[in-house]
């Protein structure tokens, strides 16, 4: 019964009670976290940082330890799930630990069997990225869990697969439909990486303004790279967008989806 009241509690929208009815179930949410309504089954234990959002329609499976930092944000329509046959065999496999500021868009699908590691600013952008951290081992015949690291302002770009034992470095970018395999190196170079299975292409310059060296993490800034018609000026525009009114954030029930959430 008490899991099962559980269950509803987390598909409760955002409010102050909801966080504190799931202190009460063991969770460590911070008052300024935000979670939307999601499927949590199973979940031994989440520590959710200040000013954290997740938002709704998120599938949680089996999860020893959900951990998102301050500031950390997860988008709609994600998959977050565990084999929890491994937690018997390990103490820290079952988890998914995300630095401060880090950010999950949506709808992409995370074994976290193993021990899925996402550091501070970091993000698994665009869309259907898949990252396994167990594999099965054919010439011993068993299945074995691991670790997957995406480094500190590293960012995984959209439909890539990363498999177990994969380590994308700090400030590097995975670039779109890459497979990143387990890695050969224990401290891989930081750049820029891509293909099938994903090598180093080139360092990664940064000059003080990209996405990795940004001071929120959030990315609120639009352009269009499409030509303008005649009416218009040949000048290419970039807009800044403000953050959401609190009408807004009250009628998304804490559970919006940032421009943050759709690099």
């Amino acid at each position: 019964m008490k899991k099962k009241i559980e269950i509803l509690v987390w598909l409760l929208p955002s409010c102050a009670l909801k966080s504190k009815l799931l202190r009460m179930f063991g969770h460590d949410i911070a008052p300024s976290a935000r979670i939307g309504p999601v499927l949590a089954l199973n979940v031994g234990r989440a520590v959710i940082g200040q000013g954290t959002t997740i938002a709704a329609l998120n599938i949680f499976r089996s999860l020893r330890l959900l951990k998102m930092g301050d500031g950390a944000t997860m988008g709609s329509l994600n998959t977050i799930s565990a084999h929890p046959a491994y937690q018997a065999l390990h103490a820290d496999v079952g988890s998914l630990i995300m630095g401060d500021g880090a950010i999950i868009t949506s709808r992409h699908n995370v074994d976290c069997s193993g021990i899925v590691r996402i550091g501070d600013m970091s993000g698994i952008a665009g869309q259907r990225t898949t990252i396994l951290s167990h594999e099965i081992d054919i010439m011993l015949n068993v299945q074995a869990a691991g670790r997957v690291t995406i480094g500190e302002r590293s960012v995984v770009l959209t439909n890539c697969l990363v498999l177990k034992g994969a380590i994308l470095p700090p400030q590097s970018l995975l670039i779109a439909n890459s497979t990143l395999i387990r890695a050969r190196k224990t401290n891989p170079a930081p750049g820029i990486y891509g293909g099938s299975p994903a090598e180093f292409i080139r360092s990664n310059p940064l000059d003080g303004g990209s996405w990795f060296e940004r001071k929120e993490s959030a990315t609120t800034k639009l352009r269009i790279d499409l030509p303008r018609g005649p009416n218009s000026s040949g000048n290419v525009r970039a807009f800044d967008v403000g953050p959401a009114s609190s009408h807004t954030e009250k009628c998304l029930d804490g559970g919006e989806r940032r421009l943050g959430c759709e690099i």
